[in-house]
């Protein structure tokens, strides 16, 4: 798919999608809780859709009338991060047997430590190909809970899985995190939904503890989702006439993606908050260097890094150790696709650093990897460069399907 600068929507509003992340949480708080309540605004990204789907099969099968087909059960989990993970964990709560399968792209993904965490307490998870990644075999029974360790420096995902189905088990859980936690926000997103639903709890230190207890039913709507708005956020960076009002975004949040004013106000788009939602405008810098920590934002380092590449703006962004393990190596992805345009980007000691003179070529062939942030980083340097060409504008499904009907002009 070609893009071109004149393609590009640089006034006008802006729909988003809502939160998958939220919407992710949610619908397992929502299985593991004795009674019924709505969602508003769910997700309809390819994750949230692929987690309703497998929910709806463990339910089909642990139906009393399918009781003896839970042993044959095979859920699939596509791509998504949140989707395998946190049904790992609640499927090891729900009696039957389950195969759990995924995407080739997400068998890449490590789940070890998550593994091995709800072994000891009681379940019981085996590989069905390489120790510590996807397929697995999962025999779901009540479990006891009790105290772990838990290495939370590859994902927070691990933790949110264990947390969300803390107060099902017998003696609730206490999680004690080891190493440099990954995606924290994510973690207090997960706690604060789970109070929402009327779980008590408390993370100090490092030490999370869940007693058992009962989910509460309450209606929820779910937020628009930040992370999408990086996209625009770069227009705005690389356009002097931006006028881009989006809806739905508010400086209250449980995402910790709504940093994205504060990291943007230094790269050039000033941000204004108003009742319904956020109005972006361009403004003049003149940063010739770029410093940020995104241990608690690691979605945002793909935009900011092309923002900064094509900007010529030296940056030194860190808190990155977890990007190869994503949808793809990001890391290595930044590298190859930057080159392209003459920048270099090195890692090590958990920074990454981004430096040299952009070449502003047109129609530069971007391989996306199949990461949709990949393609919604690298689009909007059809601004600079006139024009770019994206490997595979598919990709976008898994979080933000509306997102070229929104970035296009009609």
């Amino acid at each position: 798919m070609i893009i071109s600068k004149e393609q590009i929507k640089k006034q006008g509003n802006i729909q988003l999608p809502s939160s998958k992340s939220i919407s992710n949480r949610v619908l397992i708080i929502q299985k593991l809780c004795d009674a019924k309540f709505e969602i508003e605004n769910l997700s309809q990204a390819n994750d949230t859709q692929e987690l309703q789907l497998a929910l709806s099969s463990v339910h089909a099968a642990s139906s009393e009338k399918n009781r003896n087909e839970a042993a044959k059960t095979e859920i699939y989990t596509g791509e998504g991060g949140t989707t395998f993970r946190f049904l790992t964990a609640y499927l090891s709560t729900q009696e039957g047997e389950w195969i759990l399968r995924c995407s080739p792209s997400m068998i890449r993904r490590p789940v070890g430590d998550l593994v091995e965490a709800l072994n000891n307490i009681g379940a019981e998870i085996d590989y069905l190909e390489n120790i510590g990644f996807p397929p697995l075999k999962i025999k779901g029974r009540k479990m006891n809970g009790g105290k772990i360790p838990l290495y939370a420096s590859v994902s927070s995902q691990f933790v949110s899985a264990l947390c969300m189905i803390a107060p099902t088990l017998t003696h609730g859980l206490q999680i004690h995190l080891d190493g440099k936690i990954a995606s924290s926000s994510y973690i207090r997103m997960t706690l604060s939904l789970m109070e929402y639903f009327g779980v008590k709890l408390s993370w100090k230190n490092e030490v999370i503890e869940i007693l058992p207890q009962k989910y509460i039913p309450r209606d929820i709507v779910i937020e628009t989702d930040w992370s999408a708005a990086a996209p625009f956020y770069q227009i705005a960076c690389f356009t002097e006439s931006t006028d881009l009002f989006i809806s739905g975004l508010y400086q209250e949040s449980l995402q910790g993606d709504s940093c994205l004013p504060e990291i943007f106000n230094e790269l050039g788009v000033k941000t204004t908050f108003s009742e319904n939602g956020i109005q972006l405008g361009h403004q003049a810098i003149d940063a010739r260097s770029f410093e940020y920590d995104f241990t608690d934002c690691p979605d945002l380092v793909q935009p900011v890094a092309v923002t900064c590449a094509a900007q010529n703006i030296y940056a030194r962004l860190k808190g990155v150790h977890n990007l190869p393990f994503k949808e793809t190596n990001r890391i290595q992805a930044l590298q190859n696709e930057l080159k392209k345009f003459g920048v270099n980007v090195t890692y090590q000691n958990d920074q990454i650093k981004i430096q040299g003179e952009f070449d502003r070529k047109e129609n530069v062939l971007i391989n996306d990897y199949n990461d949709h942030r990949m393609v919604m980083s690298f689009v909007p340097l059809a601004v600079v460069c006139d024009s770019v060409e994206i490997e595979n504008p598919e990709a976008v499904k898994k979080s933000f399907p509306d997102f070229f009907n929104q970035l296009l002009l009609t």
